[in-house]
């Protein structure tokens, strides 16, 4: 099974892509960081895709420093540029959950 979830800050604002068969993808990045103990911090980047209109959908919502869930599979991936070959991991990304506290503009400062 190839599960993933994870909880983060956007780092980028999501963009969105159409490619010329209609097909929708946005990505963006979201940032994790662990703590081992008291000093001692972890921070590792993802890259996030979401395919279809979820994501177009889901760009509206979500900015940078947004806190998210980002709930998906592992994609590794592989291409050539200037001839040396380059690896990469995406989170290919079925379910958001957006966990920022939402303000109610009604609520007094």
């Amino acid at each position: 099974m190839n599960r993933v979830q994870l909880i983060g800050h956007v780092g980028r604002n999501p963009e969105t892509s159409v490619f010329e068969n209609g097909k929708k993808v946005t990505k963006f990045s979201l940032a994790t960081t662990e703590s081992f103990g008291k000093d001692n911090k972890e921070t590792n980047w993802h890259n996030i895709s979401i395919w279809g209109d979820y994501g177009e959908t889901m760009s509206r919502f979500i900015k940078t420093g947004s806190q998210i869930l980002a709930e998906g599979r592992i994609q590794y991936g592989e291409y050539e540029k200037d001839g040396v070959k380059v690896r990469t991991t995406t989170i290919v990304t079925e379910k958001i959950e957006l966990l920022d506290k939402r303000t109610d503009s009604s609520e007094s400062s």
